[in-house]
C-alpha cells in the first residue's frame, strides 16, 4: 500500500492539479469525470482505499496512475490507439475496440424490448430511454430533447454547420462518423449488405432495409392526415410538409423557400449558372440529372414503335403515337361527346366551348374568323410564298401588305 500512497499524489503536469483530489470534488475535466470515474469504477470494481487511493482489485492496477495518464492525454490530445480501417485515433484501447465494431458490423448489445442492436453498451442505454420516454439532453438553441448526449452533439452540428469527419479521397465532410464510413464505400465500391431475395447489394444497411420492403410491400411510415404510406422515412418527412406548409430550406440569394433540400440545391444553380450534368456525346450540360437522361435519349432513340419502326426520344411521345394504332382517344368531353388523342387538344376544346359563340379573331383579307389567335396564325400559313388565292374571294393578294389588316372582332 505504500507504493499506492506514493503514487496517489501524481499531478497532471499541464494543469498542476492533484488528480485524485479533483476527481473526488468532481471539478476536473469532464472526460476524467465521465469516462474514468464511471468506466473504471464500474467495470474494474475499483474500491476506495484510505479515502485517497483507488485500486482495481481484479487487475491490481493503480487507479491514480491510469487516471493521471488519461488526464494528461485530454490536454496533450495524445491518442495512441489507431484504427487500421479509417485511421481514427483514440485515447483508450477500449474505445478502439468499440469503434472497430462499426467496421465489422458487430452489434453485441441488443434491446430486450424491440430487439434493436447496438455496437456500444452506452448506445443501448441511451436507446432504452426512448422506451421509458426519458430525454435528459436538451438543445439550448431549439429546445429539442434527446435521450443520448451523442445524439444531442450530432444535432447541435446542424446549427453550427460543423462537419468534423473528412474524406481523404474527395475532401467531403460529414457531421457523423457513420456517414463518412458509408461515403467511403462510394470510392472503394464496397457493398457489404446483400438482399437474400434478389442478390442485390448495398453500401448501407438502411438502403438494404428499404429495398427489402419492395419485396414485402411493407410501408411502415403512414400519414395520419391523408393515410398515405411510405417505405422510406425521408420520403415520409418530406410528404408531411405538404400538410404543414413547412419549407425549411431557404435560398440565400433570393430567400425563396423549399420543402426539400434537393430542390434548393437545384434552384441555387439558377444563381450560380452551374450545370453539373454533362452529356458525353455532345458535351451539352444540364442543371438536373433528369434533363440529362431525357436528352441522352435523343442520341439513342430509346422508344421504338414495332409497327412502323419509328423512334421517339420521350416516353410521352411514344405513348401518344401508340394510340394512333389502337385508335385510342382517352380524353372525352361529355358536353359534345368528342374524343381527343392528346390531353392538350382536350383542354383547348374545353376552353373553346367555355367561350361564347362569338368568333373573336378575324382575318380581314378573307374575312374568316376564329376563336383563338393561334388558330388565326395557323390559317395565315395557308397563304404560302406571300401570294395566295383566297377560297372565298378568289383574289390574288400580297400577304405582307395585308398583315396589318388582321384584327380582333369587338
Amino acid at each position: 500500500m505504500e507504493n499506492h500512497l506514493g503514487e496517489n499524489h501524481r499531478r497532471c503536469t499541464l494543469q498542476k492539479r492533484n488528480v485524485t483530489r479533483e476527481l473526488k470534488k468532481g471539478k476536473h475535466t469532464m472526460y476524467a469525470l465521465k469516462r474514468v470515474k464511471k468506466i473504471y469504477i464500474r467495470v474494474h470494481e475499483i474500491t476506495q482505499i484510505d479515502n485517497q487511493t483507488y485500486q482495481c482489485l481484479e487487475r491490481e492496477q493503480n487507479f491514480c496512475e491510469n487516471l493521471a495518464r488519461m488526464c494528461e492525454r485530454t490536454y496533450t490530445e495524445e491518442k495512441p490507439y489507431r484504427c487500421d480501417m479509417c485511421e481514427k485515433t483514440f485515447i483508450q484501447s477500449s474505445d478502439l475496440i468499440s469503434h472497430q465494431r462499426i467496421h465489422n458490423y458487430e452489434k453485441p448489445y441488443k434491446c430486450s424490448k424491440c430487439e434493436k442492436s447496438f455496437w456500444h453498451h452506452l448506445a443501448l442505454s441511451g436507446h432504452q430511454r426512448t422506451h421509458a420516454g426519458k430525454k435528459f439532453y436538451t438543445c439550448d438553441i431549439c429546445g429539442k430533447n434527446f435521450g443520448q448526449s451523442s445524439d444531442l452533439l450530432v444535432h447541435q452540428r446542424s446549427h453550427t454547420g460543423e462537419k468534423p469527419y473528412l474524406c481523404n479521397e474527395c475532401d467531403k465532410c460529414f457531421s457523423r462518423s457513420t456517414n463518412l464510413i458509408r461515403h467511403r464505400r462510394t470510392h472503394t465500391g464496397e457493398k457489404p449488405f446483400k438482399c437474400l431475395e434478389c442478390e442485390k447489394a448495398f453500401s448501407g444497411k438502411s438502403d438494404l432495409i428499404s429495398h427489402q420492403r419492395t419485396h414485402t410491400g411493407e410501408r411502415p411510415y403512414k400519414c395520419n392526415k391523408c393515410e398515405k404510406s411510405y417505405r422510406h422515412r425521408s420520403a415520409f418527412i418530406v410528404h408531411k410538409r405538404v400538410h404543414t406548409g413547412e419549407k425549411p430550406y431557404k435560398c440565400g440569394a433570393c430567400e425563396k423557400c423549399f420543402g426539400q433540400k434537393s430542390d434548393l440545391i437545384v434552384h441555387q444553380r439558377v444563381h450560380t449558372g452551374e450545370k453539373p450534368y454533362k452529356c458525353l456525346e455532345c458535351m451539352r450540360s444540364f442543371t438536373r440529372s433528369a434533363n440529362l437522361i431525357r436528352h441522352q435519349a435523343t442520341h439513342t432513340h430509346t422508344f421504338k414503335c414495332l409497327e412502323y419502326e419509328k423512334s421517339f426520344n420521350c416516353s410521352s411521345d411514344f405513348i401518344v403515337h401508340q394510340r394512333i394504332h389502337m385508335e385510342e382517344k382517352p380524353h372525352q368531353w361529355s358536353m359534345c361527346e368528342s374524343d381527343f388523342l392528346l390531353g392538350m387538344d382536350f383542354v383547348a376544346q374545353q376552353k373553346m366551348r367555355a367561350q361564347t359563340e362569338e368568333l373573336h379573331y378575324k382575318y380581314s383579307v378573307c374575312d374568316k374568323t376564329f376563336h383563338h389567335s393561334s388558330a388565326l396564325l395557323q390559317h395565315q400559313t395557308v397563304h404560302i410564298d406571300d401570294e395566295y388565292i383566297c377560297n372565298m374571294s378568289e383574289k390574288g393578294l400580297d400577304l405582307s401588305s395585308h398583315a396589318s389588316e388582321t384584327s380582333r372582332v369587338s
